[in-house]
């Protein structure tokens, strides 16, 4: 509503025309101040309000952190459990090997026997005078032949060059059985017609031990392969033992029965017998 204004004509105050001026000033000043109150409300909730975190938030973090910890706790425990069970794992191995390997490096690749002899043709000896007896002859031929089979086993059963080891003692044994087969067998067969009965009766015993250490060998690869693993196997491996050295001692007794034998046959006859190999 609009009220008339008057004023005295003497009365001092602003022109006509400095109302208007004043008016529009004065809406301008509202305005600038709307606008102003307007852009920091703006202003303020442009802001972002971190949400305050809630004592439930607190809390699953801190389950999580807890549960990782124990995660990583249960891991390292199980890495720790896992070592152990590998170190029993490899000592129990190494008995076991211990157990039931007999040191065949020693037992059975050391074990006494006769040299080898480098194969091929016999070289019949000449007689030490005048000229033997047939039988003398016929002797000194079956001896040569045993002498070739003994040379031949040696070399069958010959021993790996970096020794005999448990990794490769089942497959020496192989060997063993093989050579000790042929060499029983070839010996009972030579023929002994006109042969000394004291050459007989050595390559008898000597095909006797070669037949022994083929059972010796036969029970030791039974032990290595597992097949005797029940409560008696340290009962079985210490016979087996015990049979490897009484087989290796037997050595002995053949080779001087051997050189015994090679003597009287060479005073007998007057023929060079040579040594067995």
């Amino acid at each position: 509503m609009n009220v008339p204004f008057e004023r005295p004509a003497d009365t001092p105050g602003p022109h006509e025309i400095s109302w208007p001026i004043l008016g529009g000033g004065f809406a301008v000043g509202l305005l600038c101040g709307a606008f102003w109150l307007m852009s920091d409300r703006n202003a303020d909730s442009a802001e972002p309000v971190a949400e305050p975190s809630t004592p439930v938030a607190a809390s699953t973090d801190v389950e999580l952190e807890n549960q990782r910890l124990r995660h990583e706790l249960e891991v390292t425990r199980l890495q720790a459990r896992i070592a152990e069970l590998e170190r029993q794992l490899a000592a129990a191995r190494t008995a076991e090997s211990a157990l039931t390997n007999p040191r065949p490096d020693r037992n059975l690749a050391e074990a006494p026997r006769p040299a080898p002899v480098p194969s091929g043709p016999v070289v019949r000896s000449q007689p030490a005078s005048g000229s033997g007896p047939p039988s003398g002859r016929a002797t000194l031929d079956y001896w040569n032949r045993m002498n070739q089979i003994i040379a031949r086993e040696a070399e069958m059963r010959r021993a790996p060059s970096g020794g005999v080891k448990a990794s490769n003692a089942g497959s020496f044994l192989d060997r063993r059985i093989a050579a000790g087969e042929y060499a029983s067998s070839e010996l009972s067969r030579l023929g002994t017609q006109g042969v000394d009965p004291e050459v007989v009766a050595l390559a008898r015993a000597v095909a006797g031990w070669y037949g022994e250490g083929v059972s010796i060998c036969e029970t030791g690869k039974e032990l290595f392969s597992g097949g005797n693993s029940g409560p008696h196997m340290r009962a079985a491996a210490t016979q087996y033992q015990n049979a490897e050295k009484s087989h290796a001692a037997a050595v002995s007794d053949i080779n001087a029965q051997g050189e015994r034998t090679r003597e009287t046959m060479t005073r007998r006859y007057r023929l060079t017998f040579p040594p067995l190999n």
